[in-house]
């Protein structure tokens, strides 16, 4: 399919400072070049995913700010830990896709080592993609104790509805009373997660 995203100019959203950018055009700008053979990484992932999976959730915002963890982030949710220390404070479009797409492919490598990528299903693949994106690889292949999570056992065991339902159980986060409680928006990603896992066109 040829992508043919016209990347048109884009107003900052919202009042002085906002500074709030479009997914659309990022994605427009990453897909464009992959055709055009000047992508840094070659992504197995879907302009369609990216679009209305990680990008959707994540945002877009084109001055550094602080994700949930404390963590300098830039972008659609690129974190230091993928392009390092965050030196500057405002990016351009083209930044935040050459970073964006650095951070997929990374997610994607994971999942192709520790989760036998190659074997997928496409949306089987993205969902996970997205898993990793969102919560580092370590934590989406391995428990604490070392061992794998389970929606990693479910993928090398290729049972693959029961790798979907099981991100419901990655919901949950910290009160400020250190309780576990489920978090809303950690909720609707997941459920994100699973019904495109879950998908068969």
């Amino acid at each position: 399919m040829t992508m043919k995203t016209k990347i048109a100019k884009a107003g900052r959203v919202g009042g002085a400072g906002a500074l709030i950018c479009s997914v659309g055009i990022v994605v427009g700008i990453m897909y464009n070049n992959l055709e055009k053979g000047t992508l840094d990484y070659p992504l197995r992932v879907t302009p369609e995913f990216v679009q209305n999976m990680t990008g959707k959730f994540e945002g877009c915002r084109f001055k550094k700010y602080k994700d949930g963890g404390g963590i300098d982030t830039i972008g659609v949710g690129t974190t230091s830990a993928i392009c390092g220390e965050i030196t500057k404070n405002e990016f351009t479009y083209e930044e935040i896709a050459k970073w964006l797409n650095k951070g997929l492919w990374e997610a994607e490598q994971c999942v192709n080592n520790n989760f036998k990528g190659a074997v997928l299903p496409q949306r089987v693949f993205e969902s996970l993609v997205d898993m990793v994106y969102n919560n580092g690889c370590t934590a989406v292949s391995n428990n604490k104790n070392g061992q794998m999570t389970k929606i990693r056992r479910y993928a090398l065991q290729q049972n693959y509805t029961a790798l979907c339902n099981g991100y419901m159980d990655w919901t949950y986060g910290r009160n400020a009373k250190g309780q576990k409680v489920q978090i809303k928006g950690l909720y609707l990603r997941r459920l994100a997660n699973k019904e495109w896992c879950l998908r068969n066109d």
